[in-house]
């Protein structure tokens, strides 16, 4: 685990067949502590070492030293979340096969984290939920939290191993309120955000909905090996309106008692039975 960590107490043994370690306390250089217990096997004097670790009672901050442990390119997805906050669990350390990499497991449970994504005004807080992460990907389970009455769930996979380089982000919120600062859950050179500033100035609308997010980097698959072989990056956004108002022309216009859905894609924008009460009828 690419976690730099340094010895403050606890006991090593080394013997001709490798190193115990015995509750061996270690702590990061921003404040991270784990408690490291197991054995580095060594078969012969030239034979590499083999580990069989487990770190246990881990409280660590959400930092860029723990960021800095996920693979490069995924590594800027997270990030991009600008997460705060601590998480606390556990972690395992093997080989099972000598001739293969070191195979490290992260799992972490989020405590009373903060999630401003891309470091925007849209503030997530009181976020709880559970990570895993290693050598191959990184799982977000159920991260939840909310902003004022709204909540929000988030979900996710970041894959690299076996040549695999992709992800999907899940994010799902109930009771949001439309505002300028829900434009910052998108990526800030994204065109469709330059986009919708424009019309938050013109139409100044607000409200609230429902709506789901999928964000995902995908691998190219068949003909798309030929006309486009690096992994492509999408988003399906679902909108439920519950109430919903914008200024039009000289008007402001109100509506209520909303049903239906909007399903925003790159290049199209579905209306599926979208209905409303306003001040004249529906």
């Amino acid at each position: 685990w690419p976690y730099p960590v340094t010895g403050k107490s606890g006991q090593s043994v080394v013997g001709p067949d490798g190193i115990k370690l015995d509750q061996l306390v270690m702590q990061s250089p921003t404040g991270g502590v784990g408690t490291r217990d197991g054995q580095l096997i060594q078969d012969g004097k030239d034979a590499p070492l083999i580990p069989d670790l487990n770190v246990t009672d881990a409280d660590l901050p959400i930092d860029k030293l723990l960021l800095h442990s996920i693979r490069s390119e995924p590594r800027q997805a997270v990030a991009d979340l600008t997460p705060q906050g601590r998480v606390t669990g556990r972690a395992t350390i093997t080989r099972p096969d000598p001739a293969e990499d070191t195979q490290w497991r992260v799992f972490a449970d989020v405590v009373n984290g903060v999630i401003p994504p891309y470091g925007g005004d849209f503030r997530l807080a009181a976020v709880t939920g559970r990570f895993d992460l290693g050598n191959r990907g990184l799982t977000l389970r159920n991260l939840t939290g909310q902003r004022g009455d709204a909540r929000l769930n988030i979900n996710g996979a970041f894959d690299w191993g076996d040549g695999v380089d992709g992800y999907r982000l899940d994010i799902a919120g109930r009771n949001l309120r439309v505002e300028p600062a829900l434009l910052d859950l998108l990526p800030p050179d994204q065109d469709e955000r330059a986009a919708l500033l424009a019309l938050q100035e013109t139409h100044r609308p607000a409200g609230r909905v429902d709506a789901t997010l999928r964000w995902e980097k995908l691998a190219a698959t068949g003909d798309e090996l030929q006309d486009e072989p690096e992994p492509r990056t999408t988003y399906t956004l679902v909108v439920e309106p519950a109430e919903f108002g914008l200024d039009f022309k000289d008007d402001r216009l109100e509506f209520s008692n909303m049903t239906g859905r909007l399903t925003v894609r790159p290049d199209t924008i579905d209306i599926d039975q979208l209905r409303a009460a306003f001040s004249t009828g529906r």
